[in-house]
């Protein structure tokens, strides 16, 4: 007879689960093995399920080692100035990560203990570095009076140049002073020198609009730091979405594949039912058949008996017969 279960191969396939526990700070190519949980096969020792740990490409980290690599791009008036940012951390926490001074291009600003977890050592993270990239202005519209405000700001800062009067504080022009013609807006050397205090005056108004200049390229840098955090927001939702989705098609794969597996041990019990049934009429019928084959021995036997009795009984009618 034929195993029901598995149907002569000596094999049957059931569906186990395995737990698997990810420590912080798994390294990049870190091997975990379940020995002998594999196929198995008859007469031979099972295989092993090996799993090999492979980091996926983040949108905003890069891992190196136990620290994680962050790239901000920052303007010119942030890099001189200072700047802000907020980051989303892998943990989900939000992280400010600030600078008050004058940062260059490809600078790395370190961030302690804000990195990658060090495996199997609970409690100790690698660094956050920061690379600083700086973007220039690939065009700057600014007029002469800009340009010149700003370089007297530069110089009511500390930077004194040649160009400056220490005892006066108020910066000479080399060049002849310029006047506005009235009917193209050009600016055009004047006969004259302008006054101390139309000097200051005219200073005063620079300043102040180049004040108001930078105010505005700082309310723009704001808007364009939210934005970008938005977009990491963003992101990170994505992401997250992502994994769920991943997770649910995990989980309905898993589930299809033990439906296969009831599926195929229900086919299999119907084929053994069916066969235990077509064995059970076989068996009836060979008890029928040898009932049969018993009941017309007998009915053989009862005959033979009448025909020895018939004949006793003419022997002896004859023997009397003959007395």
């Amino acid at each position: 007879q034929v195993c029901t279960n598995c149907h002569g191969q000596r094999l049957v396939s059931v569906g186990t689960v395995h737990p698997l526990r990810i420590e912080a700070g798994t390294p990049q190519g870190h091997v975990i093995t379940f020995k002998g949980k594999a196929h198995e096969a008859p007469n031979a020792e099972p295989g092993d399920i090996t799993i090999k740990f492979e980091d996926l490409e983040h949108p905003v980290y890069k891992r190196n080692g136990t620290n994680l690599e962050v790239k901000f791009d920052v303007t010119l008036m942030e890099a001189l100035m200072g700047f802000e940012r907020t980051l989303i951390t892998l943990d989900g926490r939000h992280l400010v990560v600030q600078h008050h001074d004058v940062v260059k291009h490809g600078q790395i600003i370190t961030v302690p203990n804000e990195g990658f977890p060090y495996y199997m050592v609970p409690g100790k993270k690698g660094d956050l570095l920061v690379n600083i990239s700086i973007k220039f202005p690939e065009k700057v519209a600014l007029t002469k009076e800009r340009r010149s405000a700003l370089r007297n700001i530069a110089h009511r800062r500390g930077d004194t140049t040649a160009g400056e009067d220490p005892d006066q504080g108020v910066t000479l022009d080399t060049e002849p002073p310029l006047s506005v013609n009235a009917n193209d807006g050009e600016a055009e050397p004047e006969g004259h020198v302008l006054r101390p205090v139309d000097r200051e005056q005219e200073l005063h108004d620079q300043q102040r609009r180049a004040e108001e200049e930078a105010a505005r390229l700082a309310e723009e840098e704001r808007a364009r730091v939210a934005a970008q955090q938005e977009a990491l927001r963003l992101a990170e939702t994505i992401r997250q979405q992502q994994q769920a989705q991943e997770a649910l098609r995990q989980q309905q794969e898993a589930l299809r594949q033990q439906q296969a597996q009831e599926a195929e041990m229900a086919r299999a019990d119907a084929l053994g039912e069916h066969q235990r049934a077509q064995q059970r009429r076989e068996e009836e019928e060979r008890l029928r058949l040898h009932r049969e084959h018993q009941l017309e021995h007998i009915r053989h036997q009862e005959a033979a008996e009448r025909a020895r009795q018939e004949a006793v009984r003419q022997q002896q009618q004859q023997q009397e017969q003959a007395v």
